[in-house]
């Protein structure tokens, strides 16, 4: 018996089946991966959804909105802060994807339109008084990237379109 021999088979055998656990680990990563992406993409949508929730269960803040994005002039003190309150938590959900983005849980799909929306809400004067008084709640990360952002992308494709606007386009 060449005990040489059956070492070097022994060895040849332990080399394929650490090259197996290997790929067998890089496929669970993978599928891990993507699980987390995918639950980072579920919950952004989600916030989404609940934020665009809130005036169709509040009807005033529905009105508070319009009137601010449309007519500032014309809300009462009370009304912009209701407003403020709202587009503050707006924000703060762009802040959480912004950090699910940066991380790479979110993908550019899940990113850019958030971004536009954003760049689009702060082209409007209410947004944009509210962002430049306010926006010490938000980290400093986030801050300099809206920052930066805003003076990079003077134009946005997007933005804020009455319900109203909307309505007569579909008539």
């Amino acid at each position: 018996m060449n005990w040489e021999a059956i070492g070097a088979i022994g060895d040849m055998i332990g080399g394929i089946a650490v090259l197996v656990t290997l790929a067998y680990l890089a496929i669970q990563v993978r599928q891990n991966t993507n699980s987390v992406r995918g639950a980072a993409e579920m919950e952004s949508g989600r916030m989404r959804m609940d934020w665009h929730a809130i005036p169709a269960q509040d009807p005033d803040l529905g009105e508070i909105w319009e009137k601010a994005m449309l007519d500032p002039k014309s809300i009462s003190w009370q009304e912009l802060g209701r407003f403020r309150w709202f587009i503050a938590s707006y924000f703060f959900m762009l802040e959480s994807s912004w950090f699910q983005y940066k991380r790479g849980l979110l993908d550019d799909s899940g990113w850019i339109p958030l971004e536009r929306a954003m760049l689009g809400l702060l082209s409007n004067q209410s947004v944009s008084d509210w962002w430049d008084a306010e926006g010490s709640p938000y980290s400093v990360n986030f801050r300099n990237y809206v920052k930066k952002l805003r003076q990079t992308n003077t134009e946005s494709d997007w933005r804020y379109q009455s319900h109203m606007e909307v309505h007569k386009k579909s008539i």
